[in-house]
């Protein structure tokens, strides 16, 4: 067989290296075959996976949404009930600072009390002292009058 010279089935001469019709077409059978063969047993299961792990991946995420709004739920209601705390606290503090005024205010006016009635009975007592002692000035008075008459006057 020469070079130039074509063979019966032959669809592509490039001199050494030829190709025939049945052997494109059992490539092509080949090639059919193991494109079926890798689709069942090799992308599709692999596909199945790959979808798979996308459906956990959502649900995760929407877990991690759903716990994230929880989060965020929870913690505005810890904020509002911290500050109905403070407010308690707050009133309660302001309350107990009334009373300790009030009571404070009550001490007082009943020491002032207790120390206009003492300053009074000083006073009286100290109007008595006054009074005893103008009397006894004026006794002595009268004695030392009557001792300088009685010796001036002798």
């Amino acid at each position: 067989m020469e070079h130039g010279s074509a063979r019966i089935g032959e669809i592509f001469n490039f001199g050494m290296l030829h190709l025939e019709w049945p052997t494109a077409l059992f490539i092509l059978v080949v090639f059919v075959v193991t494109m079926i063969l890798l689709n069942a047993l090799l992308f599709k299961p692999i596909l199945r996976t790959l979808e798979t792990r996308e459906s956990q991946v959502n649900d995760h995420l929407k877990q991690t949404n759903d716990l994230s709004s929880s989060i965020e739920k929870s913690e505005s209601d810890y904020e509002a009930k911290l500050s109905d705390v403070r407010e308690k606290i707050q009133q309660s503090r302001q309350s107990s600072l009334n009373e300790a005024l009030e009571f404070s205010q009550k001490v007082i006016g009943d020491t002032k009390e207790t120390i206009a009635a003492k300053l009074e009975e000083a006073e009286k007592e100290l109007e008595k002292n006054r009074a005893s002692a103008l009397e006894e000035a004026s006794s002595l008075t009268e004695g030392l009058a009557q001792m300088i008459r009685s010796k001036v006057l002798v």
